[in-house]
């Protein structure tokens, strides 16, 4: 299910947040493991990579299709232009991940991945600015703290 959700890692007057905005409100927590979550967050997702056995000869329930093309030239060991992947993984058990990814200049600019069937359905896309990346820090100061949360469920 698409919930528009938001998050954010910053650093506000010394303390680290990583905070969520979704159609329910949101959430906060402080600390630098909070805030590492949420800064690499989409580390997590892009791992799933990892989980691919290297040998899969022989093993009827999951096919893989992968394509990549791009356009441009390399001059001194860095490269120009646009480039694509696609990685297509399917199981009779678990439905259909799609993974795509686009390029400018060497730079990752988008990541989506699509699970199509399977325990939990949905997509997450990713966006990556470079340079002149701007961000606007959300006022939380209404949103729930899951500090004291944290707390009282120990």
């Amino acid at each position: 299910k698409t919930t528009g959700a938001n998050t954010y890692s910053f650093v506000k007057d010394g303390v680290y947040y990583y905070a969520m905005q979704s159609e329910n409100g949101g959430v906060y927590s402080t600390g630098e493991e909070s805030y590492n979550y949420g800064r690499y967050f989409y580390k997590t997702f892009v791992d799933i990579l990892d989980d691919i056995p290297d040998d899969v000869s022989g093993d009827t329930t999951v096919t893989f299709k992968c394509s990549s093309k791009g356009q441009g030239v390399e001059k001194d060991g860095k490269f120009t232009g646009t480039s694509n992947f696609e990685l297509e993984m399917t199981s009779e058990n678990e439905g259909k991940i799609v993974i795509s990814a686009t390029a400018k200049d060497g730079l990752v600019e988008k990541i989506t991945m699509n699970q199509i069937g399977g325990e939990s359905e949905g997509e997450m896309t990713f966006t990556f600015e470079y340079g002149n990346a701007s961000v606007t820090v959300p006022d939380i100061s209404s949103w729930t703290n899951m500090d004291s949360n944290e707390e009282e469920a120990e």
